[in-house]
């Protein structure tokens, strides 16, 4: 809300804002300056939805994409958003890059090389590491448990 209003907030003024919710934490102030950080980090949430939905082409980092998109200092939301959520911002969009990736898998249009390219992986390699890491599953054997459990329509 406060940056639809006044999207041109300089980052002295947000950091303003999150003094004066660490001053006033008396229940009566504390209320709409929470509100207001969590209004802060859905903005954050709804960047990085929207550019992985959008397909944006992020190969300049995450922090220079949410800082021009946000007007804001990177390390100032990086700061907000983990003292909420209780993950950091890029763990946050490699989660859900990943949940892209199993969804692209799911629909099984495309090859995994095109689905590395369509988010902006630097390779297949760099694509599987991240999906290990996060699923414990390679792409390949979570490819291959999806079409195990599907039922063929001849079957039925």
């Amino acid at each position: 809300i406060m940056m639809k209003q006044n999207p041109n907030l300089t980052s002295e003024q947000v950091e303003a804002s999150l003094v004066m919710v660490k001053k006033f934490s008396s229940p009566i102030f504390s209320i709409p300056m929470t509100i207001l950080m969590i209004t802060f980090v859905g903005l954050i949430y709804s960047s990085i939805i929207g550019a992985i939905l959008k397909n944006a082409d992020l190969d300049k980092n995450l922090s220079l994409f949410l800082s021009e998109n946000l007007n804001q200092d990177y390390s100032k939301l990086s700061n907000l958003f983990s003292e909420i959520e209780g993950i950091s911002i890029e763990k946050y969009f490699i989660n859900l890059k990943i949940e892209k990736v199993k969804e692209l898998i799911i629909y099984d249009e495309l090859s995994f090389s095109e689905i590395a390219d369509l988010l902006n992986y630097s390779s297949v390699a760099h694509l599987s590491n991240q999906f290990k890491k996060i699923t414990g599953f390679t792409p390949t054997h979570f490819k291959q448990i999806k079409e195990a459990k599907r039922t063929q329509i001849d079957k039925l």
